[in-house]
């Protein structure tokens, strides 16, 4: 049984085949392409030094500092705050929400007279202390 292909779906045919073909190949050739490095991540957790130091000593340092440390509490460097005060450790790494340092920022309470961090120093230390108050 011999099957009659005419010259018309041999010219329908023919260049489907190829196109059909041709994508194939171009497939098969970007397989082998290595792929995109995808760029880590870049480690942008904030750093007291690089971040923090300076909200601390604007708005901290005069009652917290090297003159006076009202209850206990100096926060001049990281171990002092993780040290704490009278009420204990001034935050808990990685839980800013059980952290008085920033509850007591947050709410307003401190620093109790002058001017107050504005909203983004607000976001930086509760950054800060979310990823783990990194030195």
């Amino acid at each position: 049984m011999l099957m009659r292909i005419s010259i018309k779906t041999v010219r329908v045919a023919l260049p489907v085949g190829f196109l059909v073909l041709f994508i194939l190949m171009i497939s098969a050739c970007l397989q082998m392409l290595p792929r995109p490095v995808m760029l880590r991540q870049v480690d942008r957790s904030l750093g007291f030094a690089r971040d923090i130091e300076e909200i601390m000593a604007r708005f901290c340092f005069d009652c917290h500092g090297v003159k006076n440390r009202e209850a206990g509490l100096d926060l001049r460097t990281l171990q002092s705050i993780l040290s704490g005060g009278e009420s204990g450790p001034a935050i808990v790494p990685g839980h800013p929400e059980q952290s008085m340092l920033f509850h007591m920022v947050d709410d307003r309470h401190m620093p109790p007279e002058g001017k107050r961090p504005g909203a983004y120093q607000l976001r930086r230390l509760r950054q800060w202390i979310a990823s783990g108050a990194h030195p």
